[in-house]
């Protein structure tokens, strides 16, 4: 029986919910359930839902300094009541430009003396870039009541039964839960604690045998650094970066570029490849400080744009890129224990455009938000799950609580591996390393006739490449059609489990609101 020593399973309580890490997933979950909470049908979060935020550092700092949030996640952003303050954080040209068609990115190719922009990315509001630390303190403003903070509690297990969560913390503590979710990041120690309890969590995507819980070495390493504007602007005057998000492109290199802070501060992360070396034991730190050496030497005879650039970064710093195998499941055997974020779907273990590990779409925060959206939506749905006016007891979280995490398993783990494999793939387009690239067209005696790069092969190949890839940014399914499918599959498994007929086309042609009460079906 379940150790929390409730002798009878009637007995009403609330769910026990529990979130492992402070990060922008774990603390856009705790935002995204309060701000989702049905207020309107007069039921007191607080009578059904306890939530538990820990924190294995003494204070909740964010590493990295630029998140790129792209028209879907920003639109889910001002659903929860984010958006006024985070314009605060924005330039006056930004704020005025979140609709409308933007220019994403420019795209030059750089890896020569006389580089040259071939390719400019627009989409409808484009992207909007904040410094992680202005998102942090937004989401920490905003954060529910019922939700408390822990710091200090570095998580070393997580034990799950049909009964219950077991946590344990390096502090000695061991508490209960009914429904533990992991935003703990690429070494998820809530994902490693499950993966002895299901062989098939990772299936790869490539010949990957040096793993370590689903980890790999990519063969990439980043260089990262901050530029003050007023620097740029004196060293080198109308440089484009100083306005314009730009990707540098060469051979088995990329750069990364675009203001953040209001415009006061210009993002710089460049990225050096081996290819050969992905899937490769890596030793030693996987972040360190160099110097601006070391950077300069990896773009020897780039173009002089490119090392103006790199030149004026202020103390640099070297990060190892690691990816994550995809997981055939984000949620645990019991269905009491999610994964969100880089704990289920890393898109890099170092944080540069959003947060995720192989980084080429700027989508880890984001999707990470959209994690936390769709789960906390779910979540939130608890009233309408019961008896009308009821408190859950045991029994009635024992069917719940799987249920919940299934319809989340079910919306959120196809999108999200979808989105690692197009970051992967993108990876490879932008340094020049993809098929495509690779296997050159051969004339008839079996020559291959590589050309340059500006030659009308290669340039619309990688235009069409960089489009389809990045589209999935405005005409994938929104995070709120998501969870209107989520709303739908809850409404079904209600009905369904306590012996209800439902008229199913009703549902699939219908979307939800917090006005739609599921006991009046």
């Amino acid at each position: 029986m379940s150790t929390d020593n409730l002798s009878d399973v009637n007995t009403p309580r609330k769910l026990r919910m529990a979130i492992i890490g402070g990060g922008i997933g774990g603390l856009s979950l705790a935002v995204s359930l309060g701000a989702q909470w049905p207020s309107s049908i007069g039921v007191d979060v607080n009578d059904l839902l306890s939530v538990d935020l820990y924190e294995s550092a003494a204070q909740i700092t964010e590493i990295g300094a630029g998140i790129t949030v792209w028209p879907r996640t920003w639109r889910l952003l001002k659903a929860i009541g984010l958006e006024k303050d985070l314009k605060e954080a924005l330039s006056e040209r930004e704020r005025s430009g979140t609709e409308g068609e933007r220019l994403a990115f420019s795209f030059r190719k750089s890896d020569q003396s006389n580089g040259f922009t071939f390719h400019q990315l627009y989409m409808p509001g484009g992207g909007t870039c904040f410094h992680r630390q202005d998102v942090q303190k937004t989401l920490l403003a905003h954060l529910p009541s019922f939700c408390q903070i822990h710091l200090n509690h570095r998580l070393t297990s997580c034990t799950e039964s049909s009964e219950e969560v077991i946590l344990t913390f390096q502090n000695g503590k061991t508490l209960p839960y009914d429904l533990v979710v992991g935003a703990d990041g690429i070494h998820s120690v809530t994902r490693n604690s499950l993966s002895g309890s299901n062989p098939k969590l990772y299936y790869p995507y490539s010949n990957q045998q040096n793993t370590q819980n689903g980890i790999f070495y990519t063969g990439t390493i980043a260089y990262r650094g901050l530029i003050p504007r007023e620097k740029m602007e004196k060293l080198h005057p109308g440089h484009r970066t100083i306005e314009e998000p730009v990707i540098y492109c060469g051979k088995s290199r990329h750069i990364v570029v675009y203001p953040i802070s209001r415009g006061r501060i210009i993002n710089v992360v460049a990225f050096a490849s081996r290819i050969d070396d992905e899937g490769k034991p890596f030793e030693g730190p996987t972040v360190r400080n160099c110097t601006t050496e070391e950077v300069l030497e990896a773009y020897k005879g780039w173009e002089p744009e490119a090392i103006q650039l790199l030149e004026c970064i202020e103390k640099p710093t070297c990060w190892t890129i690691l990816d994550l195998m995809p997981l055939g499941s984000y949620i645990s055997p019991h269905g009491r224990v999610g994964l969100l974020g880089d704990a289920s779907h890393a898109i890099l273990v170092f944080i540069v455009l959003s947060g995720y590990r192989t980084p080429h779409l700027g989508a880890g925060a984001g999707q990470a938000m959209e994690d936390s959206y769709i789960l906390g939506g779910i979540v939130s749905r608890l009233p309408y799950l019961l008896a009308k006016g009821a408190t859950p007891t045991k029994n009635d979280l024992d069917q719940i609580v799987p249920h919940m995490l299934q319809v989340y398993d079910t919306i959120r783990q196809p999108f999200g591996n979808s989105i690692m494999m197009r970051a992967r793939k993108q990876g490879f387009y932008y340094e020049f390393n993809a098929e495509e690239l690779v296997n050159t067209p051969k004339s008839e005696n079996g020559q291959a006739t590589v050309q340059p790069l500006e030659n009308s092969f290669w340039i619309p190949l990688l235009q069409n490449a960089f489009t389809n890839h990045w589209s999935w940014a405005w005409k994938s399914p929104t995070a709120e059609d998501d969870l209107r499918r989520a709303e739908d599959m809850l409404k079904m498994q209600y009905h369904e489990s306590n012996g209800k007929d439902l008229d199913r086309s009703t549902v699939e042609k219908n979307g939800t609101s917090d006005d739609i009460v599921f006991w009046y079906y």
